[in-house]
């Protein structure tokens, strides 16, 4: 019977990858699909970031790009490398969003599992995968779409590392919380995510009355402060 009961949940897993395997697939072909030609022309906000990745390359390395009401950083420099080996096109513009909304998939899959269990899971990665709000996003050059995809890993590393002990504890917990910190140089609104998991913690603490453990939060908030501390210094 405990063969079986083995064999079941072997099978189980694997159909769930491969369902997942499928929503990245659909999710990557609709985001690359035509990418440098579809939607046509670039919006004046893809130029602005274009000319910001141009500066990248000319050897400046800004920590926040203040041009054009002041943007993050990680997104520019993604632009910079895929415009530095496939020139000044539209689609160079474009292909690091496109592999970032592919990513967040599969990210979205982890972060929902570890949350709510396998099956929520599939149906978030295949949700991200074909609605038509993340697909858009996935083909212009404009950095929000980093954002979901690096507070999904970070919510992911957090949610699997509460549940363990020890040192695997520590490092999942501490990926997730730098994850929490780079999330701050996706996006301008990740800076209500830092805010959102105090809040959640002091949820858990004051009304359910199962607060982290002194561990996990100080391994969440330290590691944390740390990657944000550069851009609050420039703040």
């Amino acid at each position: 019977h405990g063969e079986g009961t083995a064999s079941l949940q072997r099978r189980r897993t694997a159909v769930a990858w491969a369902i997942l395997a499928v929503a990245v697939l659909l999710g990557a072909a609709a985001r690359f699909y035509r990418l440098g030609a579809l939607p046509p022309g670039l919006y004046h906000d893809e130029a602005y970031n274009g000319l910001d990745a141009l500066r990248v390359l000319e050897g400046e390395r800004p920590i926040f790009f203040e041009a054009n009401n002041g943007r993050e950083p990680l997104f520019l420099y993604g632009m910079a490398v895929a415009m530095s080996y496939l020139g000044r096109t539209p689609y160079a513009v474009r292909v690091t969003a496109a592999v970032l909304g592919t990513l967040t998939v599969p990210a979205t899959f982890l972060m929902a599992r570890a949350m709510f269990g396998r099956n929520v899971g599939l149906w978030s990665a295949w949700w991200m995968a074909v609605a038509p709000w993340p697909i858009n996003l996935g083909r212009i050059g404009l950095r929000a779409v980093s954002m979901p995809l690096i507070v999904a890993l970070a919510l992911w590393a957090w949610w699997t590392g509460r549940r363990l002990k020890g040192w695997r504890q520590i490092a999942l917990v501490s990926l997730g919380g730098a994850l929490l910190g780079l999330s701050l140089y996706t996006y301008t609104a990740a800076r209500f995510v830092i805010p959102a998991v105090v809040t959640y913690v002091l949820y858990q603490t004051w009304v359910r009355r199962k607060p982290p453990g002194r561990t996990e939060l100080l391994c969440l908030l330290l590691s944390a402060a740390l990657v944000m501390a550069p851009l609050a210094a420039y703040a």
